[in-house]
């Protein structure tokens, strides 16, 4: 079995990275849940009401950051060093009991 050292960094990064999946998610889905009538006030509310309806105002650009804020959405970048039975850069699978 390997020393934690080896392998403890990478499974808190792991969960760090699904932290701030699970944020950027949750935010999505609660920017756009907003409606019309939200937005309107919003766009006469506090700097932070203003910032929403300017983000929401073009949902494009909105979407693309979101995307790219989701790192934890590529379960390649720690899936080699995680694996038991792996190296890193390749795969190597075992052959199942029979």
């Amino acid at each position: 079995m390997p020393a934690a050292e080896t392998w403890l960094p990478a499974i808190l990064a792991m969960a760090g990275l699904i932290l701030a999946s699970g944020f950027f998610s949750s935010s999505e889905t609660a920017l756009f849940y907003l409606s019309r009538d939200d937005l309107i006030a919003f766009r006469v509310g506090r700097r932070r009401q203003r910032m929403v309806a300017d983000l929401l105002a073009d949902p494009d650009r909105l979407l693309t950051a979101v995307l790219f804020g989701k790192p934890a959405d590529q379960p390649d970048l720690f899936r080699d060093q995680c694996r038991p039975g792996t190296t890193r850069g390749t795969r190597q699978h075992r052959k199942p009991p029979r």
